[in-house]
């Protein structure tokens, strides 16, 4: 686990934050369904949080990954 990730972590435990998950490393430019072993569905994520993305990855890699992928993951669902 990266010094960053550890920090997160750490930060959610002290805090008792139940409703946000574990840090984990992701590959944007993999397919969105392997993303986190797989184990989103769609509609399962209220955000996405990036850090340090944007101003060091190529323009088409951040937008097309980033924005249009978890799209699904994050898009509005109607619950009734």
């Amino acid at each position: 686990m990266s010094l960053y990730a550890f920090s997160i972590s750490a930060y959610k435990d002290h805090y008792g934050l139940q409703n946000v998950k574990e840090p984990f490393p992701l590959d944007v430019t993999s397919p969105v369904e392997s993303w986190n072993a797989g184990s989103f569905q769609a509609c399962s994520l209220d955000a996405v949080v990036n850090m340090n993305m944007i101003h060091i990855s190529p323009w088409d890699t951040a937008i097309v990954s980033l924005f249009i992928k978890d799209r699904s993951l994050v898009a509005r669902c109607e619950s009734i």
